[in-house]
């Protein structure tokens, strides 16, 4: 399940393709870009793999939904032990050769040090998940950060070069929207959490982090009186969803309540198959993010170019 989600726009003549072929081309470009474990002097590798367990396709199309996932392996290199190893090497020279250690010396003896740390260092695994959704032009991502996902649609790219995408952008600014519906009410469909942040604009400005708290309190309306921007939000969608919204518009610390989990098991009961249960699931979670995606939208004023 995602758990964190951030929208971008297909822009050009691919959004309306449809069609096995078209699907087949984007399966295969990502089988051309095959998780690979790092060689023992890389520190990381990063790749495709299967979005479902019980298929060996580097891509599903469920429903005009195409699901991927992309693995990354990073090596973990404490800074202690090779700063440690470093100052042996060096102080051994200096007293050994009577001399000081230069700069790019020192930097020379820092690269021998990694490649000899490599080959053994423990190993820190990820994936993120994604679908395309053809119908809208949307490729929706599980990524942690804007740059993380930055990173996925790159390597996305590198095999299909004529897909631009674009950030998805509204009317009205997130955090503007945010600080209007703790003043008033929040949009249909959705409902106040209890969880906010707020902050004063600029780097070093005051912020505050409010949790199970009444975010209609006096006390909070205080904060924007104070100048401070709301920069989080938790809401939840129609007693199905619960989530925190972030000024830069992404989803964030996603979690699927009863109405949602009662909807999942239904598919799984019904299913005939692993795949038909992974895929029934993933399906349901994909319109359910979509419909979530479509509300928040026309929230803040509907999309912009």
């Amino acid at each position: 399940m995602f758990r964190t989600t951030v929208v971008y726009k297909l822009v050009g003549h691919h959004t309306s393709t449809q069609g096995s072929s078209s699907f087949a081309e984007f399966e295969s470009a990502l089988k051309k870009k095959t998780f690979v474990r790092p060689q023992s002097l890389e520190h990381e590798s990063e790749g495709f793999i299967p979005p479902f367990a019980s298929s060996d396709q580097f891509a599903a199309d469920v429903d005009g939904h195409w699901f991927f996932a992309l693995k990354k392996e990073e090596k973990q290199i404490p800074p202690s032990e090779v700063n440690e190893r470093l100052q042996q090497r060096v102080e051994k020279i200096e007293q050994e050769e009577s001399r000081k250690v230069g700069k790019k010396e020192k930097l020379a003896l820092k690269e021998q040090v990694l490649d000899e740390i490599l080959p053994n260092a423990l190993s820190r695994f990820s994936v993120v998940q994604g679908f395309v959704d053809i119908k809208r032009g949307w490729i929706v991502l599980a990524a942690p950060s804007r740059n993380r996902a930055e990173g996925i649609l790159s390597r996305i790219r590198e095999s299909f070069t004529d897909w631009r995408t674009l950030l998805v952008r509204t009317a009205q600014a997130p955090s503007s929207a945010m600080g209007d519906w703790l003043l008033d009410t929040p949009p249909a469909e959705f409902e106040l959490g209890d969880e906010a942040e707020l902050a004063n604009p600029g780097e070093n400005g005051a912020v505050a982090k409010l949790k199970r708290q009444e975010l209609q309190a006096e006390e909070v309306r205080k904060h924007q009186e104070s100048g401070k921007q709301v920069v989080k939000l938790r809401l939840v969608y129609r007693e199905r969803l619960m989530f925190t919204l972030t000024d830069d518009l992404h989803l964030k610390v996603i979690k699927y309540l009863d109405g949602f989990s009662e909807s999942v098991m239904v598919t799984a009961v019904a299913a005939e198959n692993s795949y038909e249960a992974e895929s029934g699931q993933a399906l349901v979670m994909a319109a359910e993010l979509v419909q979530v995606w479509e509300a928040l939208l026309m929230a803040l004023g509907g999309e912009v170019e």
